[in-house]
């Protein structure tokens, strides 16, 4: 599980941030913050989110 304080620690753009989480879940690596309680990916609901987070980073060729 990655772990962070909140969201600002992990990337530096909402791009980044989709991309850390996406990577870090294809390797079956869950993510949660401190600070958004409700960023909780360790769900079955919050995996479908996170797939959709990735949507505007693909988008955007990344």
């Amino acid at each position: 599980m990655l772990l962070v304080a909140d969201l600002t620690r992990l990337g530096r753009s909402t791009f980044d941030l989709a991309d850390i989480v996406a990577v870090q879940g294809q390797r079956g690596i869950s993510f949660r913050s401190l600070a958004e309680p409700w960023l909780d990916k360790t769900s079955a609901h919050d995996k479908l989110i996170q797939k959709l987070e990735t949507c505007p980073a693909a988008a955007h060729g990344r």
